[in-house]
């Protein structure tokens, strides 16, 4: 890798070693070469673990922005915006584009899941 900032190559550098992401950067000239040691059974569980945690509070965060979507729904149909009909075809576009969310979601932790294991 070259940084954009050719005077930045010995801090980049530096800032690489000091992150501890198990990565050795070593320095040539202007490029940055970063050695990536081959992944261990205990960091590719770490990574699933990981993967987990990132499509849960992704779920959660789908449930509160349905939930906020609902009840602005539910807040025009009471000051008269929208009929019932229109919050009831409302609700049913807010829970069909959760379900497409989730699914993609889910499509998503199943192909890095599966990318983690062949890895």
């Amino acid at each position: 890798m070259t940084p954009w900032d050719i005077t930045a190559v010995a801090a980049v550098g530096k800032a690489l070693e000091q992150a501890d992401l198990g990565a050795m950067p070593s320095i040539h000239g202007e490029v940055i070469h970063i050695t990536l040691p081959p992944l261990t059974q205990d960091r590719r569980t770490q990574l699933l673990r990981l993967v987990g945690k990132t499509v849960e509070e992704g779920r959660i965060a789908l449930r509160r922005e349905r939930e906020e979507a609902i009840e602005g729904l539910k807040v025009r149909e009471r000051a008269g915006e929208i009929s019932e009909d229109a919050l009831f075809r409302g609700k049913e576009q807010v829970e069909e584009a959760v379900k497409r969310a989730n699914e993609k979601l889910e499509e998503l932790r199943v192909q890095k899941e599966q990318e983690l294991e062949t890895v």
